[in-house]
């Protein structure tokens, strides 16, 4: 069945296309790599519903928008195998990048054009579905901040850049810390922490992308000690790729945790969508529970993928 390509309007970058048609662009550009699709514009508050139909039609379903966007096609594709793409329109296209996306239109649709299907593994708090990341401390804060500015400079040109670093800059002043306890089953461990962030997959080197989507296991990193300076030193770590060897993060691995805090609730981000939530938090990892449209070049390989791959080279 031919897909449905989604396209939220309103995601980050696509507000920058204001005055442009952007559904025409994006029906252009497939034309071109001869890639038929039924094109659909909708508002934020009809995606789910657009989503569900798509769904019971058993339709795969490319989204053009950013993670917010990308966040509401998996709460409703979530095992279902039903193939699911990603054209990039957002701040940080945490999924996109991942899959090889372009933030370019035009060659994210040739990418899609080639792309093949990868199972991929999805964290889940209690009903709630995430594809990359789920935030605590600092990082709730940040999501938080961002949204406030985006609201406020949503026409200005640029404002996802300028949204995205005001919001680190004042999060990062912001005092806080979180107490908490980390069960993973087997252990439980004890912080005082300004930042939590727990990864779906391993996250790899300075630029912070995922090698493989279905390694089957969380990453839970710990910034400890007091703010600003753990932040701080724990940041730079985070730029130059080494925050594994810092002193200042503590990473554990794990298929599950729950985090016990003495706050009853709590903001937490998911894939960058922001809600105050009761604790304890449980973390549980749903090994290969989306499919999605991977680049060919693309490194997230799944296993099957990979095997496939490598007994097709020693057949040549």
């Amino acid at each position: 069945m031919r897909p449905r390509v989604l396209i939220n309007a309103l995601a980050g970058t696509a507000a920058e296309f204001a005055g442009q048609d952007l559904p025409g662009r994006i029906a252009k550009a497939m034309a071109d790599v001869g890639l038929a699709a039924d094109l659909e514009q909708v508002r934020p508050q009809e995606l789910t519903g657009a989503l569900t139909k798509a769904r019971e039609r058993d339709q795969p379903v490319i989204i053009a928008g950013g993670d917010g966007s990308v966040s509401a096609a998996v709460q409703v594709f979530a095992g279902s195998g039903i193939p699911l793409g990603v054209i990039p329109l957002g701040t940080y296209n945490l999924l996109g990048h991942d899959l090889g996306m372009s933030t370019d239109i035009e060659e994210a649709v040739r990418r899609l054009a080639g792309a093949r299907h990868v199972q991929m593994d999805l964290g889940r708090m209690r009903r709630r579905y995430f594809h990359t990341l789920a935030g605590l401390g600092f990082f709730s804060r940040v999501a938080r901040q961002r949204a406030r500015i985006r609201e406020r400079l949503h026409k200005v040109p640029g404002a996802k850049v300028i949204g995205a670093a005001v919001a680190a800059v004042k999060s990062f002043t912001a005092s806080g810390n979180l107490e908490v306890e980390i069960d993973d089953g087997r252990d439980k461990r004890s912080f005082r922490s300004p930042a939590l962030l727990i990864t779906n997959n391993l996250f790899e080197g300075a630029d912070w992308r995922r090698t493989r989507l279905d390694g089957g296991m969380f990453e839970l990193n710990v910034a400890r000690g007091d703010v600003p300076f753990p932040l701080l030193r724990g940041g730079l770590a985070a730029v130059l790729g080494s925050w594994r060897q810092s002193e200042d993060i503590v990473s554990l691995t794990g298929q599950q945790f729950t985090l016990c805090f003495r706050r009853p609730r709590l903001f937490l981000s998911l894939d960058g969508e922001v809600k105050r939530v009761r604790t304890p938090l449980h973390f549980e990892l749903l090994p290969r529970a989306l499919t999605v449209l991977a680049a060919p070049a693309a490194p997230a390989l799944s296993r099957n993928a990979s095997a496939a791959q490598a007994a097709s080279g020693q057949a040549t």
